[in-house]
């Protein structure tokens, strides 16, 4: 997964793997940080902007969901609408201050399948923060086994405890 951070300053691009409670992250362009895999405990993340995955809600749907705005019909099996990131209880508060209002209208398309699960969530940053990456994910496979790899050992370090301060707040 690749995620970019809304903020007022230079955009943070970030990659992120969870495997077995672990999260593993690799951080870019964020002054102090070091440019390479590190580990975070995934349950001291819980309740954070980087509660990416929380049990039970693989999407984090649910998350995003309590800042709906709107949403309607476009096309067969398509949503389109617009969401307030100021009422996501994971956003990082200190982010969305500098957006002010813009962060209240972020509009985002979605798809389902025909069983009605999310297939596709495209949160469209670009409207809100010229230059930002969207935050896209699709979702397929359903009820198919997977493996996710964590980084090689040998490539990761205990994130700072500084870093998962910064990371957190």
């Amino acid at each position: 997964m690749i995620v970019s951070v809304l903020s007022s300053r230079p955009i943070v691009g970030m990659e992120l793997v969870l495997t077995d409670g672990v999260m593993y992250a690799k951080v870019a362009q964020m002054p102090g940080v070091p440019y390479g895999w590190m580990r975070l405990d995934g349950k001291a993340l819980s309740g954070t902007h980087l509660d990416v995955l929380p049990e039970k809600d693989p999407a984090g749907a649910s998350q995003l969901l309590a800042g709906l705005v709107s949403a309607e019909r476009d096309g067969s099996g398509g949503f389109r609408g617009t969401l307030d990131l100021t009422n996501v209880p994971t956003a990082a508060a200190y982010r969305l201050k500098g957006l002010g209002d813009r962060a209240k209208a972020v509009p985002f398309t979605a798809r389902v399948n025909d069983r009605g699960q999310l297939t596709l969530l495209d949160i469209d940053l670009e409207a809100v923060v010229p230059g930002a990456r969207n935050i896209k994910a699709q979702y397929t496979d359903f009820g198919q086994p997977i493996s996710v790899t964590p980084p090689p050992a040998a490539e990761t370090i205990d994130a700072p405890a500084d870093v998962v301060a910064r990371l957190k707040a």
